[in-house]
């Protein structure tokens, strides 16, 4: 009785562990914030440049986290509307134009921005907006070293993502202008972050080539700081020193640092492999937890809004685990202990598996070679077993 009495005890003591997984209530505030500001004729603050980054942040976040709410449909549907009434309204003025430079940076990131988000959010486009997009290409073309303008070049290229009929004729210098101007570090944060996100997008494009060819000659000639080293790995380098330094010079830019974010989603694997001890993307995040903590929603632009749902819905950081405090301990302990598994995990080798796959091919044929010719079931199991052996023998470590 009194051991059934103590057991009884022990039971109600135990802690049970339990969490619960969700959106990182950062990124939940600020598409909530962003949703509500949207008007009723599908834009935001009437602006379609801003809305283009809106809808872009929306989209985006509605599709990584799978979320079809009403919510999202409607904002995502009316905000589409909206931007293609404004190509509508802008493409007969720019293939009508026939002087194109006044304005013409300004003209080049709105129409692009917009350009770009539609394609996004509707997946095809009308053939006078391609060649509306193309005539003002060509003008950049024309006039890109005297508008000296980086994010009307970034916002133009950006638009080749999707890979369509946008092929622009003299894109090398355009590319060899923005490497230049990237290599010599005379650029300011934004433009150097703006510049570097561009690149990191075109070089995962069928556009990778024809980069990888502009990057090696740029730097044979003007830099002996990345010499020898590919488009891919150079790019890396950028972003590791530039995203360095501004955590250095705590730059408090929410959208420098929200472009900083979305650069690392792609390279953290080998930016984590470099730097066993320090994690960028981790770096980067607390330090902008640590902003966003001290300032109101209200001190912060939507463009910044929007730019930062982008960076929050694409990093790692996305989701978070909350869980009682008094189970702090255990839930460490749980992690402490998976690790150590992970490491002591050994994953058979690629060449491996070739073999592996092949000999197993080879098994069957033989076992049904020999069912046909060894029909006596003794023969046919003592093979069995020898092929069997031999296979351990060759895997097991």
């Amino acid at each position: 009785m009194k051991l059934r009495r103590l057991l009884t005890l022990y039971k109600k003591e135990e802690k049970e562990i339990s969490s619960i997984t969700g959106l990182n209530p950062y990124l939940k505030f600020l598409s909530e914030y962003l949703l509500s500001q949207q008007e009723e004729d599908g834009s935001w603050n009437g602006d379609p440049l801003l809305t283009s980054f809106a809808l872009r942040a929306i989209y985006n976040l509605s599709k990584i986290l799978d979320l079809d709410s009403d919510l999202f449909s409607k904002a995502i549907k009316k905000g589409r509307c909206f931007l293609e009434q404004e190509l509508e309204k802008k493409i007969p003025e720019i293939l009508e134009s026939r002087d194109l430079y006044p304005l013409l940076d300004w003209k080049i990131i709105i129409f692009s921005n917009i350009f770009y988000t539609f394609n996004l959010v509707n997946g095809y486009v009308k053939d006078n907006y391609t060649l509306a997009y193309l005539k003002l290409s060509n003008a950049l073309l024309k006039w890109y070293r005297a508008l000296d303008n980086i994010e009307a070049i970034c916002s133009l290229l950006s638009c080749l993502e999707f890979n369509r009929k946008y092929d622009i004729e003299g894109l090398d210098k355009l590319l060899e202008y923005l490497i230049e101007r990237v290599l010599s570090w005379k650029l300011n944060v934004r433009d150097m972050i703006t510049a570097i996100y561009c690149l990191q997008k075109l070089s995962v494009s069928k556009y990778s080539k024809a980069l990888e060819k502009v990057w090696d000659s740029a730097v044979r000639k003007r830099s002996d700081r990345y010499k020898n080293l590919p488009l891919y790995t150079g790019l890396r380098k950028l972003v590791e020193e530039v995203i360095e330094k501004m955590l250095l010079e705590k730059v408090d830019n929410f959208e420098i640092l929200g472009y900083a974010l979305l650069i690392l989603t792609t390279f953290k694997r080998e930016l984590n492999k470099n730097d066993k001890n320090t994690n960028l993307e981790e770096k980067i995040m607390q330090y902008l937890i640590s902003l966003l903590d001290r300032v109101s929603i209200k001190d912060l632009s939507l463009y910044d809004i929007s730019i930062l749902i982008q960076g929050f819905s694409l990093s790692q950081y996305r989701n978070v685990v909350f869980f009682p405090l008094h189970t702090e301990k255990e839930i460490k302990n749980a992690i402490d202990w998976y690790i150590k598994k992970q490491k002591d995990i050994k994953i058979l080798p690629r060449k491996r598996y070739y073999i592996l796959a092949g000999l197993s091919m080879s098994f069957i044929i033989t076992l049904i070679i020999i069912g046909f010719f060894y029909p006596r079931i003794e023969s046919v199991v003592g093979i069995i077993v020898s092929i069997i052996l031999f296979l351990f023998s060759i895997f097991r470590e």
